[in-house]
């Protein structure tokens, strides 16, 4: 009994943070509405898939509560679908066909509240079984994106993989023979939802002010212009200190301004350039060997 209590108290930190930032998303966040609504709307909805567990292992929940968990299982593919594919544009509304998205969680919620019984857990498995589905959609739709901002891949590519464990958490649960398990289930869960707390809060896209890095614009178009012009990307071995010398910046400022506008460290972006220009030589040439491709230009 003191595990289960110790698994309800740890998974119940992690429900109230992510309420907070769901809060956060949907009522204060003043731009980019749809992103943020969506990203905010899927923190509540796992938010309250996990509450479900912790009231069903902890005392005798009633069906309206059970009812309100499966609206928030059942959301969650919606969401994760919609926020993917919404998350790299300016779009500022949902067109009118993609409400039907919520119209399984809506109408399921009232034969879970009302009928008891097997119902619950046939809706349950149904809403796993979809999440599944759009899991394997928003994985596809994310692979087809293309980002402005690399750190904006790097957080969705997270959510998605926590979305998809926490999934695998729930789905722990359905299997489960004993409350101490299913409590473990709900806890696996929470996990993820710390971590995926814990980098929203890091994420200067998400948090700007929070995260902000004071970066003269003038480094960043010198560290554009060595990439872009000058292809510095490709002299062997070159090193941070060799290009803050070329630019005449400080080594310590052009870490902080890589790391602010292409979210990566120095040799991550070496190598990103290296790579995309392989790729491009590659899709310009005709016969020629992977050799005589792989040397630098002259």
């Amino acid at each position: 009994m003191r595990s289960i209590v110790i698994l309800a108290i740890f998974s119940g930190i992690a429900v109230t943070a992510g309420l907070f930032l769901s809060a956060y998303f949907l009522v204060l966040k003043k731009e980019n509405k749809l992103m943020f609504g969506l990203l905010g709307a899927l923190f509540l909805a796992i938010s309250l898939r996990i509450a479900k567990s912790i009231f069903y292992f902890m005392t005798d929940i009633p069906t309206v509560g059970v009812a309100i968990g499966f609206v928030g299982l059942a959301s969650i593919g919606p969401l994760i679908f919609l926020y993917i594919k919404y998350s790299s544009n300016q779009n500022k509304k949902l067109k009118g066909i993609e409400f039907l998205h919520f119209l399984f969680p809506l109408l399921g919620f009232f034969p879970v509240w009302l009928l008891g019984g097997w119902m619950p857990t046939y809706f349950y498995i149904s809403a796993t079984s979809l999440l599944t589905i759009y899991l394997m959609i928003s994985w596809w739709q994310f692979s087809k994106t293309e980002y402005k901002q690399s750190v904006s891949k790097q957080w969705n590519r997270l959510v998605l993989i926590s979305v998809s464990l926490i999934w695998s958490a729930f789905v722990f649960q359905h299997v489960s023979d004993g409350i101490l398990q299913y409590a473990i289930g709900a806890a696996l869960a929470s996990v993820l939802m710390y971590i995926l707390l814990f980098f929203a809060v890091k994420n200067p896209v998400l948090f700007p002010k929070w995260n902000k890095v004071n970066i003269n614009e003038e480094v960043i178009s010198k560290i554009k212009f060595a990439l872009e012009k000058e292809k510095v990307y490709q002299k062997p071995a070159i090193t941070l200190s060799q290009l803050a010398n070329e630019i005449s910046e400080p080594s310590y400022i052009l870490s902080k301004a890589i790391k602010a506008e292409f979210g990566k460290s120095f040799p991550e972006l070496m190598n990103h350039y290296r790579i995309r220009d392989v790729k491009n030589r590659l899709s310009t040439t005709n016969g020629l060997s992977l050799i005589h491709i792989s040397e630098p230009t002259r």
